[in-house]
């Protein structure tokens, strides 16, 4: 994904915490840019 020209992936590990997982919400793109943390 792109987001002002940087390129982006739209799940990730969160550094430092491998128990997390981190999401970009695309249903609020493109006028919002969303992080959300998962965690099992």
């Amino acid at each position: 994904m792109r987001n002002k020209g940087d390129n982006f992936r739209t799940i990730w590990q969160k550094p430092n915490y491998p128990e997390v997982v981190q999401i970009i919400d695309q249903r609020r793109l493109p006028h919002e840019y969303v992080i959300h943390d998962l965690k099992s």
